[in-house]
């Protein structure tokens, strides 16, 4: 489990893409980012099977398989 030191808000239009392939890939919006202990920037997205959790999108694993890929942005 990472470790958070401090978080800040993201701007909306942020998201954690999860898939490789246009064809298993899936979105979660980056509700704020963190900095790891180690230094690390790491979205942070609400857990998919826990929604009361708030967690790093790069210790995520969706339930058809597919695993972080990406940061991305899409302004609204």
């Amino acid at each position: 489990m990472t470790k958070i030191a401090s978080i800040t808000a993201a701007e909306e239009g942020w998201k954690a893409i999860f898939g490789s392939t246009p064809e298993e890939e899936s979105q979660s919006r980056i509700v704020a980012w963190g900095l790891t202990e180690s230094g690390e920037v790491v979205g942070l997205i609400v857990h998919p099977d826990d929604r009361r959790t708030i967690t790093p999108a790069t210790e995520i694993t969706l339930t058809g398989g597919s695993s972080f890929d990406r940061y991305g942005f899409r302004p609204s």
